[in-house]
């Protein structure tokens, strides 16, 4: 039985128990209905069940904080459900409920446990009993967070290995990039050194390659230089009044040689009367001659068709796309080919050259633009990349 005070305990306790959930496993009928009004009255959820056997899987979702057993149930089966309620809630608290005489048994009960447990005599006292509650509760979120703790711990080491081999694919591919022409640049000048006559085609073409080797480690340097610009902040956008159709005929216009020495049919279609867009005109132009190289790249194997598409979106903004019948990208690429250094093959392996910024600088110039970027890809149907710009950047 509960001893006297039931309520003078539960009104100095404050209810610091609220939502919280206790199972109470006692087979006698009044002193069950006793436990269950003490917990109810701190706001507690309870669960009773009378009998070792009631207690199985099933209750495994309830996930209480506490469990209270009688040591005397069913014949002093109570250090049994003791192992039992320790095998499905590893991380709750027990209480045993036990006359004091009984002590040899409350001993073999609690031997060995993991979990808190403590014994609280009878007859119970109500301000002992919620006290003990409170310890398993204050045991059990412990066990919650150091659980959570070694999640999170496992989470970060397994970023921290990402990080690193993404660290050592950029070095590789950083370096690949610019050791190309540096070699380039450095066996030219070299036999430009020698002490030996040359024809003045051999000299214009050494001097071509040095030139162009020199302008790619520019462009290399730039690109970098301009994603971290935008990944720090430091590179905010100057909206001016974009005639699009002029902007986009300019840079097919500039595209194609590069699709004409790859064999690749590079066309427009422009929507008539399209707004006007106001956007950043250089990092637009950059963005779209990026996603023109990558798709005209992709074609050359497979394919052999580019299209530029401008229109206004079912929202009223405009919609450009850039899409291609080439290679395409799989499921797994495509979930992180808009990351800084991410490109569709391995840097050892790939066909084309590219530090893999130009869906990550696309990604930033889009979000300045309050826009919205979106990858649409296949492996061998191809890829539609999509830059959507809002109502409020379309000027009619």
């Amino acid at each position: 039985m509960i001893a006297p005070a039931l309520g003078a305990a539960s009104a100095a306790l404050a209810r610091p128990l609220e939502g919280r959930r206790a199972i109470v496993v006692e087979d006698a009928p009044e002193l069950a209905g006793e436990l269950d009004q003490l917990l109810k009255g701190q706001g507690m959820e309870v669960l009773t069940v009378h009998s070792a056997e009631q207690v199985n899987g099933r209750f495994v979702s309830f996930d209480p904080q506490a469990c209270i057993v009688d040591l005397d149930l069913r014949g002093g089966r109570g250090g049994e459900m003791l192992d039992l309620i320790g095998r499905l809630f590893p991380k709750a608290g027990a209480i045993l409920l036990a006359d004091e005489t009984a002590g040899d048994h409350v001993t073999t009960a609690l031997a060995g446990r993991v979990s808190t447990t403590e014994p609280v005599g009878k007859p119970i006292h109500p301000s002992r009993l919620l006290s003990a509650v409170g310890r398993c509760v204050a045991a059990y979120d412990t066990a919650r967070e150091a659980a959570r703790a070694v999640r999170e711990v496992a989470r970060l080491t397994g970023q921290l290995a990402e990080a690193n081999r993404a660290g050592s694919a950029v070095l590789g591919n950083l370096s690949h990039e610019l050791r190309t022409p540096l070699n380039a640049i450095i066996g030219f000048s070299e036999m430009l050194g020698q002490d030996r006559p040359f024809t003045p085609e051999k000299l214009r073409d050494y001097a071509a390659s040095i030139h162009q080797s020199g302008l790619h480690m520019l462009e290399v340097i730039e690109t970098v230089l301009t994603l971290a610009a935008l990944e720090s902040g430091q590179h905010p956008i100057t909206p001016e009044s974009i005639d699009l159709f002029a902007v986009l005929a300019t840079e097919v216009a500039a595209l194609q040689p590069l699709a004409k020495a790859a064999g690749v049919e590079l066309s427009r279609r422009i929507a008539p009367a399209l707004p006007r867009l106001m956007a950043d005109a250089a990092l637009l132009t950059k963005v779209l001659h990026a996603l023109g190289e990558n798709a005209i790249e992709f074609a050359r194997r497979r394919g052999k068709r580019v299209a530029v598409v401008a229109r206004s979106s079912d929202l009223g903004g405009v919609l450009l796309q850039v899409a291609d019948n080439g290679t395409g990208i799989d499921e797994a690429a495509l979930e992180r080919i808009d990351q800084p250094f991410t490109v569709g093959e391995d840097v050892f392996s790939r066909h084309h050259s590219g530090l893999g910024l130009g869906l990550a600088i696309t990604r930033k110039v889009m979000d300045l633009h309050d826009g919205e970027l979106k990858i649409r890809s296949r492996p061998g149907v191809g890829t539609v990349v999509t830059l959507l710009f809002p109502e409020a950047r379309s000027v009619r």
